[in-house]
């Protein structure tokens, strides 16, 4: 039990849920390999973790590029020789009716939710098998609700909970344990960007189906507060599913 000198990596770290769970990680002692586009986010995290237990170890890291995915599984193996958990964060979202969306739009959500998260557990299996480990794969509510005008991210994210699914039950007998944790209105930039028009539009549209909750926003603390334990779960324990959302929604 524990994170003292654990290895873990933590994809779409530069911001939200990825930078709160890395610095989580760090102030309990573990070497965190936080991955990101955004190599000026991942610089100012490391700096907020100055003065921790564990530390930050910023790697660019698109998770739709496999040489990307492999230099941040380079970097586990020649400095550790191991991870100990891996951390499936990056995600992104397209906004919008089915019928206006483009195919590159959909392209983008699915290799970078999807086959992002297919290409970094490929590298890291080899890895956590050294010692068993961790796996937490990061799902929604959208997954089982099928929010309107997030038709595509909502079909990403249920195909990470059917792939965490096949996961675990491949990666038992290697002591290798995958947790999906499903989260709902939590304080994140996921719409920055994105027309005000559209967003309204949207809005209108979950109210329409009861979608909406009129509760504050959780912090990305909070998440990040949830993997740190499953990840410090004993070798013997393993929670499969976790929901986790502002009280109330």
């Amino acid at each position: 039990m524990g994170l003292e000198a654990k290895v873990v990596l933590v994809t779409g770290a530069s911001r939200g849920i990825g930078a709160a769970t890395a610095l989580e990680l760090a102030r309990h002692g573990a070497h965190v390999i936080a991955g990101s586009r955004n190599l000026l986010g991942l610089e100012a995290l490391r700096e907020r973790a100055r003065g921790a237990d564990g530390e930050i170890m910023p790697v660019e890291l698109d998770v739709r590029r496999e040489a990307d995915v492999k230099k941040a599984g380079a970097l586990a193996r020649e400095r550790f020789g191991r991870l100990d958990a891996l951390v499936n964060n990056a995600a992104v979202g397209a906004l919008g009716p089915v019928e206006a969306q483009s195919v590159e739009e959909w392209r983008t959500v699915f290799e970078t939710n999807v086959l992002g998260t297919l290409l970094c557990c490929r590298e890291a299996i080899p890895l956590l098998a050294t010692v068993g480990g961790t796996i937490v794969n990061l799902s929604s509510a959208a997954a089982d609700d099928g929010f309107p005008y997030l038709a595509a991210y909502s079909a990403s994210k249920a195909a990470i909970a059917s792939l965490s699914v096949a996961l675990r039950r491949e990666l038992k007998e290697r002591k290798i344990r995958v947790s999906t944790v499903r989260i709902h209105y939590v304080a994140s930039e996921f719409l920055s960007g994105v027309p005000a028009e559209r967003i309204g539009e949207a809005t209108e549209a979950w109210r329409r189906e009861g979608l909406l909750a009129a509760v504050p926003l959780m912090s990305p603390a909070r998440v990040a507060e949830t993997i740190r334990f499953l990840i410090e779960l004993p070798a013997e324990a393993s929670i499969h599913d976790v929901d986790i959302r502002a009280a109330g929604a």
